[in-house]
């Protein structure tokens, strides 16, 4: 059966890019790499065949997308090396061996991430007027029972019956797709070529009935030992605890920061005045207990992320100020694209939304442009298959980046609808709800219910009160059930009606209450907005900021660059010395000084490194601007400005120079303020 599915599947995607549950996304070793461009070629990636004719060459080991190019192995190595070296991130507790899925960010990567942070918040909380909130990482299980994440919240898992060792099954079945496409690379057999392919592709939307079918029909074994594997299972990924000495107090560690925001709905809705649409932000920490997790700062047990979810007026249908992204021009890779087997389109947002792609694109386009802002080139647009679809979204469309894992999911955008909200109210029986005022009165037929509480409390005493209330929202929800209970009650058919009450069948005696349908006129009308989330995974867009702004110089593996951005590099700006001579040291200090009283964030090097040497640490940790006192600044009053990626130098009086380079930083875009408006006024060395 499964091989028949295998066989019967169109074109597949690229098989050194995996599928995932959440998007296309790793490579699982780095021996693959040298395969992922003819993958990608073979399957036809419009992306890489324009690059390819626009700059008129081949990718040879690299894969290009709009002037990126995919880390080859040596400089995977290369960038790997600087990472550790630099302690920019690390894996936690090595001393003590390490834990897999935790991971330290030293001085510059903390640094990054931060700017990151900040920028985020700029671009998306200041920018639009957003409210945001801050709530607990810890979490009672009712809230999350309540969301759905208790029971649903699983990846399938499988164990090695020898070992006892557990694997994520998707990931298992990827690995060994790999292992038996990188056994020939040739594949002579193109019948065996095409299944790994197809199965690989598939295997991270695949059923628990499909994996253990897969496993059977291709025997695949764990990769560890080459045993058996037990039958997959589903595992929550959330951690869990207790508070307090009391062991009835069930929590998790949060899972996604969203949930807390929905909680908070009514009050929040009070604060913004009543009105819809509200968007609110939430940036903080969420813990997932993955089963084997890989690929480094891909895939952590905690991990930062900074959410918006953007309730929607009742029947609106986009985002009012989605005219500003219309004409924003996006690489799309349709649900139907992917079954069919075809390759990614690129067109306006505007045009996605009119032909039915998309309904709701405004934050596509916001996202595209924050990534472009932090030094994201390869950039496309997902959509989640039926199968792969969280437990809360009606549609999801995941901007994934290309770095040397392949595709990597760095932002969801899913469409939430009223899940959340109605979910909470239902089990809180606190409504969770906007008010929406009518023009006109409008009449509307309802149900009744017409309740003799002295009956009910004789009947049921202490659970009389839950009595009342079920037979209020049976009247209100199960209107023609109702009715036709009346009915009968009217023709003496029924005795009792029978109702369940938390979690319990209780049986009401028919003389307690009646039902009757009415029309009533109504000024306005209550309802569960809808809920557009953009979910960002801030270490995914650190790493990714990090891989598309590394390179070397020449073919120098040696001198290695960060080109970061202006806006997320750690520093933006170094003060040196051409040697630590006397003459030199007190200007260094002074306008070290100057720099850090007017807010630019200064990193001074005063060691007896040469100066060649010091500019190389600073180009590979990322610092744009470098300020350097020699000899002819004792006798003129000038130092030398120079810039990282061009490696130009110019002349400038020692007072402008700490003003010149916070306007460089500020003003990054400007023409006014520009290193070529700098390189006009002052003199090149």
């Amino acid at each position: 059966m499964l091989l028949l599915l295998l066989l019967s599947c169109s074109a597949p995607p690229a098989p050194f890019v995996t599928s995932a549950s959440s998007g296309l996304r790793f490579v699982s070793s780095s021996s693959s790499l040298h395969l992922l461009p003819a993958v990608l070629k073979h399957t036809g990636r419009i992306t890489l065949e324009q690059t390819l004719r626009l700059r008129g060459g081949d990718s040879n080991d690299c894969n290009e997308f709009g002037g990126y190019q995919v880390l080859n192995n040596e400089m995977r190595e290369s960038f790997d090396t600087v990472m550790k070296r630099r302690f920019v991130f690390m894996q936690s507790f090595l001393i003590h061996g390490g834990v897999s899925g935790l991971f330290d960010y030293g001085p510059i990567g903390c640094s990054i991430k931060n700017n990151i942070v900040d920028a985020w918040r700029k671009f998306f909380v200041v920018s639009d007027g957003m409210l945001e909130v801050a709530c607990p990482s810890i979490t009672p299980h009712r809230v999350l029972e309540a969301s759905g994440h208790v029971k649903r919240f699983t990846d399938l898992m499988v164990r090695d019956e020898t070992s006892g060792e557990c694997f994520r099954a998707d990931k298992l079945i990827e690995e060994f797709c790999d292992v038996d496409l990188m056994k020939d690379a040739k594949h002579s057999n193109e019948t065996r070529r095409e299944m790994m392919m197809s199965l690989k592709a598939r295997a991270g939307s695949m059923t628990i009935e499909q994996v253990e079918d897969a496993i059977s029909t291709f025997n695949i074994t764990s990769l560890s030992t080459g045993a058996k594997l037990s039958k997959p299972l589903p595992f929550n990924l959330m951690f869990k605890s207790t508070i307090g000495p009391s062991s009835g107090s069930s929590v998790f560690l949060r899972p996604e920061t969203a949930q807390g925001i929905f909680t908070n709905f009514k009050r929040l809705l009070e604060f913004n005045g009543g009105k819809l649409p509200m968007t609110i932000a939430q940036i903080g920490k969420s813990f997932r207990n993955e089963i084997a997790p890989k690929q480094g700062l891909l895939r952590q047990r905690e991990f930062e992320m900074a959410e918006i979810e953007h309730f929607l007026a009742n029947g609106e249908t986009g985002h009012v100020e989605f005219c500003k992204m219309a004409d924003v021009e996006v690489c799309l890779f349709s649900r139907t694209a992917q079954e069919r087997g075809e390759a990614e389109s690129w067109t306006t947002l505007g045009q996605a939304v009119e032909d039915g792609i998309i309904a709701l694109a405004y934050f596509l386009g916001k996202t595209q442009k924050f990534l472009r802002q932090c030094g994201i080139k390869a950039i496309r647009f997902r959509q989640h298959r039926a199968t792969e679809m969280a437990h809360y979204a009606q549609d999801c469309w995941d901007a994934e980046v290309l770095c040397s894992y392949g595709w990597v999911e760095v932002v969801g955008h899913a469409d939430r609808a009223c899940f959340d909200l109605q979910m909470h109210s239902e089990a809180t029986d606190v409504p969770l709800v906007a008010w929406e005022q009518h023009q006109e009165p409008r009449e509307r037929r309802v149900v009744q219910a017409t309740i003799d509480r002295a009956l009910i409390g004789k009947a049921f005493r202490a659970r009389s009160k839950l009595v009342v209330e079920a037979l209020e929202k049976f009247a209100e929800k199960e209107g023609e059930e109702a009715l036709a209970f009346q009915k009968g009650k009217e023709e003496g058919a029924p005795e009792a009606l029978k109702l369940r009450v938390e979690e319990e069948e209780l049986e009401i005696p028919a003389a307690c209450v009646s039902f009757k349908e009415t029309i009533v006129r109504e000024h306005g009308a209550f309802y569960y907005p809808r809920v557009v989330e953009p979910s960002f995974g801030l270490d995914r867009l650190f790493y990714c900021s990090l891989e598309h702004a590394f390179y070397v110089r020449g073919n120098d593996h040696e001198r290695t660059v960060l080109g970061l951005p202006v806006s997320i590099a750690p520093f933006q700006c170094c003060m040196l010395g051409l040697s630590s001579n006397d003459q030199l040291m007190p200007i260094v200090y002074e306008i070290h000084e100057e720099m850090r009283k007017m807010g630019v964030n200064c990193r001074l090097d005063d060691s007896a490194a040469n100066i060649g040497k010091r500019y190389a640490r600073m180009d590979e940790i990322g610092v744009p601007f470098a300020v350097t006192v020699d000899f002819q600044s004792c006798q003129d009053g000038t130092v030398t400005l120079r810039e990282r990626d061009s490696m130009e130098q110019v002349r400038v009086p020692k007072e402008e120079v700490p003003q010149l380079v916070r306007s460089l930083c500020e003003a990054r875009e400007s023409p006014d303020v520009s290193w070529a408006a700098a390189k006009e006024r002052y003199p090149s060395v």
